[in-house]
C-alpha cells in the first residue's frame, strides 16, 4: 500500500506545478493596449468594408454622370449643326452664344506696373509666370480683363481642353494644401456638399458654367503650366498684331496643347485590402505614387502594343494560309473537266446579263433625255419669264408716264377754273358796287311800279389790235375820272361812278 500513496503524492505535485504557470498576472496597460488594438483593427476592416462598397457607388454614379454628360454634349453639337444647317438654307448666319467662360494664363510679369494691375492680377490669383485659372464671364471680370490685358492670354476653351487641363494639372485645394486630383474621394470631400462627387461632374461644372462654378474654380489649385513649345513670339505686341498677349478667342486650345506635356493622365486610385486613405497623404507620397502609376500605363501601354503586333502577326499567317489553301484549290478547279451544259448555261447566263446591262441603259439614257429635255424647257419658261417681266417694267413705266400727265392736264383744267371763277367774282362785285341806288318807299304801288329804272351808260372805246395784251387782265383799276374801268382782251369799258 506505500507505493502507491507515494505515486499519489507525486501526482499532485505535478498538478500543482502547471497552475503556478497559469497564475502569472499580465499588467492591465498591456491588456488595455490589446483591447484597443482590437478595437483599431475592427475600425479599421470595417473602414475597408466601408470604403470598397462607397467606392463600387460611386463608380457607378461617375459612369452614370459621364453617360448623361456625353449625352448632352453631343445633343447640344447636334442642335448648333441644325441651327446653322437652317440658317443658311434660308440665307441668313447662325451666331452662337457667347463664352460662359475664359481661361486666362499670366505670360508677363508685373515688375514696375501699376498696383491696380497686381491686385487685379492676384484677385485672379495669377501670382507667377504660367500660372491659369477658369474664369466667369460678366461685365466685372471682363472689365478687369481688359485692364491686364497686357500681361495675360485668355480665350474660350472647348471640352477637350478643359479635360485635359484638369486630368493633366488639376490639383485641389484640400486643408489649404496642393493636393493632386488621383482620386474621386478628394473631390468628394470637399465638393461632395454642392452635389459634386467625381472628377467628371467637376469638369462639367466648370465647362458649363454652373451654379456652383464659383466653388469648383476655387477648389481647384491655380494651374502650374510649361512655357509654349517653341516660346513666344512677341509678348508686347497684341495677338491681332501677331503678338501673344490678349484675347485669343478660340485660339486658346492651340495655346493650350503647347503649354500643356504629352503625359498619361493619373487614374483614379482603387481601394485594396491593405491599403486605405485613412486622411492626410503628404505631396511626397503623392509624387511617388503618380510616379508608380505612371510606369503602369506605360506596361499596361507596352502590353497592349505587344498583344497587338501578336494579333496583326496571326492574321497576316492566316491570310497567307488561306491564300495559298485558295490558290491550291484554283488550280484543281482549272483543271478540272468542265461538264456538259455547263458551257450553254453559261453563255445564257451572260447573254441574260448583257440583255439587263442594255436595258438598263437604255432606261439611264431615256431618263437623261427626259431630264435634257425638262431643262430645256425650264429655260424657255425662265426666257419668257423674263420678256413678260421686261413687259411689265415698261407698261408700269408707261402707266407712270400717262398718270403724270393726266396729273398735269388735271392741274390746267383747275388752274383754268379758278381764273374762271375768280373773273365772275370780280364781275358780280363791280356789277353790285355799280348798281343803281334803290328809290325811296312809296304808298302806291302803282306809283313805284311807273317809275322809270336808269341803266348808266357804259363807253366803249376800241382798241387797236396791237394794243391788245396777251393775256386777260381781270384786275378792276381805277379811272382818272374817278370811275372804275373794266379791261379786257377786246374792250375797255368806263363806268361812271354813282353820287
Amino acid at each position: 500500500m506505500a507505493p502507491t500513496k507515494a505515486t499519489t503524492k507525486t501526482t499532485k505535485a505535478v498538478s500543482k506545478t502547471p497552475a503556478k504557470a497559469n497564475s502569472v498576472l499580465v499588467p492591465e496597460s498591456i491588456l488595455k493596449k490589446r483591447r484597443t488594438l482590437e478595437v483599431v483593427k475592427a475600425k479599421k476592416a470595417e473602414a475597408v468594408v466601408a470604403a470598397k462598397k462607397h467606392s463600387l457607388k460611386v463608380k457607378q454614379i461617375a459612369f452614370k454622370s459621364a453617360e448623361k454628360y456625353v449625352k448632352e454634349y453631343r445633343s447640344i453639337e447636334k442642335q448648333n449643326v441644325l441651327l446653322r444647317r437652317q440658317a443658311k438654307a434660308v440665307g441668313n448666319f447662325y451666331v452662337p452664344a457667347e463664352a460662359k467662360i475664359a481661361f486666362v494664363v499670366r505670360i508677363r510679369g508685373i515688375i514696375g506696373v501699376s498696383p491696380k494691375v497686381r491686385k487685379i492680377l492676384k484677385l485672379f490669383r495669377l501670382t507667377q509666370i504660367q500660372n491659369g485659372v477658369f474664369v466667369k464671364l460678366n461685365k466685372a471680370t471682363i472689365n478687369m480683363l481688359r485692364l491686364v490685358e497686357p500681361f495675360i492670354a485668355y480665350g474660350y476653351p472647348n471640352l477637350k481642353s478643359t479635360r485635359e487641363l484638369i486630368y493633366k494639372r488639376g490639383f485641389g485645394k484640400i486643408n489649404k494644401q496642393r493636393i493632386a486630383l488621383t482620386d474621386n474621394s478628394l473631390v468628394e470631400k470637399v465638393l461632395g456638399k454642392f452635389g459634386i462627387i467625381c472628377i467628371e461632374d467637376l469638369i462639367h461644372e466648370v465647362f458649363t458654367c454652373g451654379p456652383h462654378f464659383k466653388e469648383a474654380a476655387n477648389f481647384l489649385w491655380p494651374f502650374q503650366l510649361s512655357s509654349p513649345n517653341g516660346g513666344y513670339t512677341q509678348k508686347l505686341l497684341h495677338f491681332a498684331e501677331g503678338g501673344d498677349h490678349g484675347n485669343r478667342g478660340e485660339e486658346i486650345n492651340k495655346f493650350i496643347k503647347q503649354i500643356l506635356p504629352v503625359a498619361i493622365p493619373p487614374v483614379a486610385k482603387t481601394y485594396d485590402d491593405d491599403d486605405v486613405d485613412m486622411g492626410g497623404s503628404t505631396s511626397a507620397w503623392h509624387d511617388m505614387h503618380n510616379h508608380d502609376l505612371m510606369i503602369c500605363m506605360l506596361q499596361r501601354n507596352v502590353q497592349c502594343e505587344l498583344e497587338g503586333l501578336r494579333k496583326m502577326l496571326h492574321i497576316q499567317a492566316m491570310e497567307v494560309k488561306w491564300r495559298g489553301i485558295a490558290h491550291q484549290q484554283a488550280d484543281e478547279i482549272r483543271y478540272l473537266p468542265m461538264p456538259t451544259g455547263m458551257d450553254s448555261m453559261a453563255q445564257d447566263e451572260s447573254s441574260d446579263l448583257k440583255k439587263a446591262v442594255a436595258e438598263k441603259d437604255k432606261a439611264i439614257e431615256l431618263l437623261r433625255n427626259e431630264l435634257r429635255q425638262a431643262l430645256q424647257l425650264a429655260l424657255v419658261h425662265e426666257e419668257d419669264l423674263a420678256t413678260a417681266l421686261d413687259q411689265r417694267e415698261k407698261e408700269e413705266q408707261w402707266r407712270g408716264m400717262v398718270e403724270a400727265q393726266n396729273r398735269q392736264l388735271q392741274d390746267r383744267l383747275t388752274q383754268e377754273s379758278q381764273a374762271k371763277a375768280d373773273m365772275q367774282a370780280t364781275l358780280v362785285s363791280v356789277l353790285q358796287h355799280n348798281a343803281p341806288p334803290m328809290p325811296p318807299a312809296h304808298e302806291n304801288v302803282d306809283a313805284v311800279r311807273a317809275t322809270p329804272i336808269c341803266a348808266p351808260k357804259l363807253q366803249l372805246n376800241k382798241q387797236p389790235p396791237s394794243s391788245i395784251p396777251s393775256h386777260p387782265g381781270p384786275h378792276p383799276q381805277a379811272s382818272a375820272h374817278g370811275g372804275t374801268s373794266i379791261k379786257n382782251q377786246f374792250t375797255t369799258a368806263t363806268v361812271p361812278s354813282w353820287k
